[in-house]
């Protein structure tokens, strides 16, 4: 585990496939604040070791290099948005190991609308991913870890918008950033 030492933070999307969370990302990127600013995709990661969208060959690798560049980033003093879906408890918990106060931000874009945009680049091979990815998403808001369409304030203490997360027998609790499909970001500082 990395000490939370250094002036790096951790912004996650927790989104399906197709639901703008590259859009989101450009977005909060342009952002003008005070601090550096990246955005690690592993989609990009997928590319450049495969050149392709996917291969379960080279997934594991794919895992690491993305981990060990966040993970620099991190420690380089960077504020890094973690573009992935991050729709099971693992990949939060494992990104909340690095960094205990990430904020989570939830793109709340219904299925309709990703099975749209599949559609429309010729990607109906998503369909069956998505369709998992909001399979995923219900059973994280079931166990507390993401706000889901049909439970969006289950184990949320609304008052103060925080989410409880199950990370450990203490469990923690994040900023927690609700924004629908097509909004642009808040200010994130």
């Amino acid at each position: 585990m990395i000490e939370q030492t250094t002036g790096g933070s951790l912004v996650l999307l927790c989104a399906p496939a197709r639901a703008g969370k590259s859009t989101y990302g450009q977005k909060w990127l342009s952002q003008i604040d005070n601090h550096k600013k990246v955005i690690v995709n592993s989609d990009h990661v997928r590319l450049a070791i495969s050149g392709q969208r996917y291969n379960k060959h080279s997934e594991p690798f794919v895992h690491v290099v993305t981990d060990a560049m966040v993970k620099s980033l991190f420690i380089g003093g960077w504020k890094v948005l973690v573009d992935e879906t991050n729709t099971l408890i693992s990949s939060i918990r494992k990104w909340l190991s690095i960094d205990h106060h990430a904020e989570v931000i939830w793109l709340n874009t219904p299925i309709d609308v990703c099975l749209a945009r599949a559609t429309s680049t010729n990607q109906e091979d998503l369909f069956p991913v998505i369709r998992r990815h909001f399979k995923n998403i219900e059973k994280l808001a079931d166990y507390g870890g993401c706000p889901s369409y049909y439970s969006l304030y289950k184990r949320l203490d609304a008052s103060l918008n925080l989410l409880r997360i199950e990370t450990n027998p203490n469990s923690l609790y994040i900023p927690l950033v609700e924004i629908k499909g097509e909004e642009a970001p808040p200010d994130v500082n």
